[in-house]
This record gives C-alpha cells, sequence and structure tokens, in this order.
C-alpha cells in the first residue's frame, strides 16, 4: 500500500522517540494496522516534532513493513 511513498526533505536536526509492545510492532509490520492507528489509540508512544514526523509517515509505515516480512517466529 505504501511502496510509491516519496520521503518529505528530512530535517537531520530532529530526533524522535517511539515506543509500543512487541505486538503493536508485530501488527504494523504485517500492515494489518499502520503507525497512526497505533499513535490514534495508545499502541504507539511519540515523542519529537509532530508535524516533522506525519510528513514522513508514509515511507515509516512502508519501512515497517519491509522489515515485517523479513521477521521470523
Amino acid at each position: 500500500a505504501f511502496d510509491s511513498a516519496k520521503t518529505a526533505k528530512l530535517n537531520a536536526d530532529v530526533d524522535y522517540q517511539m515506543t509500543a509492545t512487541m505486538e503493536d510492532w508485530a501488527s504494523m509490520g504485517t500492515g494489518e494496522s499502520g503507525p497512526m492507528y497505533h499513535m490514534t489509540f495508545g499502541g504507539l508512544s511519540f515523542e519529537g516534532p509532530m508535524g516533522e514526523a506525519m510528513n514522513n509517515m508514509g515511507p515509516f509505515a512502508s519501512f515497517l513493513i519491509n522489515i515485517g516480512k523479513n521477521i521470523q517466529d
């Protein structure tokens, strides 16, 4: 779904911190529910500049799905 996502110009001076349970990371990795869903319903905690992160949400979701395809149980 996010294979054609383009990364916005990244501000390298910005740091982010995201935390989630292993179950939530696994769910995001399958593409079943994305980072926006988990941020909205409390499964993904975020610290950092929200606007910068929102500009890169599509590529981040695509990254999670690509990682999820390669994780072994």
